[in-house]
């Protein structure tokens, strides 16, 4: 899993709330719940980390499985269409390896949502009647 992923940035929007980051897909209408430690995995992501560079990073006798889960966390947050391969070279954030202590990642987890899907995906200025949202044109 050597693949530089970006973040698009027209469907895909995502905040740290109280320590949780929330990542909401436009497009499905999904959102998903990262915890601490798949935020950072988040981030290293986004600043252009491939999951193999995340894995390199990782020591101590369970490396090999905290590598396996950042890598599965990759393959999802591409899965759920959250980040795409990039088209080319994407240049990386050293300075995220500075804040972020990779060895601190244990057990990265990503949790979807879809109760509000069809709210999300509501389109409120471009799907509407004459009476404004939430009435939607037949």
């Amino acid at each position: 899993m050597n693949e530089q992923y970006v973040l698009d940035e027209d469907n895909i929007l995502f905040e740290e709330i109280d320590g949780e980051t929330v990542v909401i897909n436009l497009q499905t209408g999904c959102y998903y719940s990262l915890n601490r430690d798949a935020a950072m995995a988040w981030s290293l992501a986004c600043g252009g980390f491939t999951a193999d560079d995340v894995a390199g990073k990782m020591t101590g006798e369970d490396a090999g499985l905290r590598g396996a889960a950042v890598k599965s966390l990759f393959a999802g947050f591409e899965e759920q269409s959250l980040l795409r391969k990039a088209s080319g070279p994407v240049s990386k954030n050293f300075g995220l390896l500075d804040e972020i202590d990779v060895q601190t990642i244990v057990a990265p987890a990503m949790q979807k949502h879809d109760d509000i899907q069809e709210m999300l995906q509501l389109d409120p200025i471009h799907e509407v009647t004459d009476l404004g949202w939430p009435n939607r044109n037949s």
